[in-house]
C-alpha cells in the first residue's frame, strides 16, 4: 500500500517533470528574458493522469465511473493550454519554435470547458456547474500575469493549495483523489525550486490554468462525495481558489524588493 501510494505521488511528478523540462530550449541558459516551456498544461494534466492511473487501473481511461471525468478534466486542461500557448503562426519552422506567447482568451475557454464537464453526483445541476467553471475561467485570467512573471511564487502558492487539498481528501477517505493532488503538489514545488535555480525559467500561463483546473475540479468532486463528512462548503471553495491570491505578488514583490527584477 506505502510502495503504491508512493509510485501514485512521486512517480506521477516526476513523469509531470520530465514532460515540463523536455522542451529546454525556451528557457536555456542562453540569451535574455524569460521564458516558459510551451509542455507547461500537458505537464500538469500528466500528472494527474498518470497518479490516476497508477491508483485506479485502466478503468480510469473507460469512465465506467462518474468520477473519473477527472482524467477527462485533466485531458481538455493540457491540450487546451497547449494550444492557447503555442506560437501555431511559422510554417516552415513548424508550431513549436518561435517566442512563447499565450491567449487569454483560450486559456479562460479551456478552463470553462474542462471544468463543465464535471458533472458529479448530486452537483450535476447546470448552474452549479457554470459557476464552478466561470470561477475557474476568471481565475486563468486573474493567473495569466503574475504566473509568468513571479515563477517562484506560482509554484509553492500552487504547492500550498494542492498540498491543503490532498490533506482534506485524505481525510475524508478518497485516498486516490488525495495521491492525485498530492502529486501534483510536489510537481508544483519542484517547478518553484526549478524557478529558484534558474532565472530565465517560468511556467507560464498555461500551466496555472491547468493546476487551477485540476485544484477546482478535486474541490467539486469533494463537495460532491463528502458532504456529509464534516467539511463545509466554503473550505472547498477556499481551497480551490486560494491560489488567486497570487494577484497581490506584484504588489508585495515590489514592497520587498526595490530593484525592478522580476521574481529574483
Amino acid at each position: 500500500m506505502i510502495e503504491t501510494a508512493l509510485e501514485a505521488v512521486v512517480a506521477a511528478a516526476a513523469a509531470g517533470i520530465l514532460v515540463l523540462l523536455a522542451p529546454r530550449d525556451g528557457w536555456s541558459t542562453e540569451g535574455k528574458g524569460v521564458r516558459f516551456p510551451w509542455t507547461g498544461s500537458l505537464a500538469v494534466a500528466l500528472t494527474a493522469i498518470v497518479s490516476l492511473w497508477l491508483s485506479e487501473g485502466a478503468t480510469l481511461f473507460a469512465l465506467s465511473q462518474r468520477w473519473h471525468s477527472l482524467f477527462a478534466s485533466a485531458v481538455v486542461a493540457g491540450v487546451g493550454g497547449l494550444v492557447a500557448t503555442v506560437n501555431i503562426t511559422p510554417v516552415v519552422f513548424g508550431p513549436f519554435s518561435g517566442p512563447r506567447t499565450f491567449r487569454p482568451a483560450a486559456l479562460a475557454i479551456t478552463a470553462f470547458i474542462a471544468v463543465a464537464l464535471l458533472a458529479f453526483p448530486g452537483h450535476d445541476g447546470s448552474g452549479f456547474r457554470i459557476a464552478c467553471a466561470a470561477s475557474t475561467a476568471v481565475g486563468a485570467l486573474i493567473l495569466a500575469t503574475p504566473s509568468q512573471h513571479y515563477p517562484r511564487t506560482t509554484g509553492f502558492m500552487f504547492a500550498v493549495s494542492l498540498g491543503a487539498m490532498a490533506g482534506i481528501l485524505a481525510s475524508t477517505g478518497s485516498l486516490k483523489v488525495a495521491l492525485a493532488a498530492a502529486a501534483l503538489a510536489l510537481f508544483c514545488a519542484t517547478t518553484g525550486a526549478i524557478a529558484w535555480a534558474s532565472s530565465r525559467f517560468s511556467q507560464g500561463p498555461a500551466f496555472a490554468m491547468a493546476s487551477l483546473v485540476m485544484l477546482v475540479a478535486f474541490g467539486m468532486y469533494g463537495m460532491a462525495y463528502h458532504d456529509e463528512d464534516g467539511v463545509p462548503v466554503i473550505v472547498w471553495w477556499f481551497v480551490s481558489l486560494s491560489p488567486l491570491v497570487l494577484i497581490a505578488a506584484p504588489i508585495v514583490h515590489a514592497k520587498i524588493t526595490p530593484s525592478p527584477h522580476v521574481d529574483r
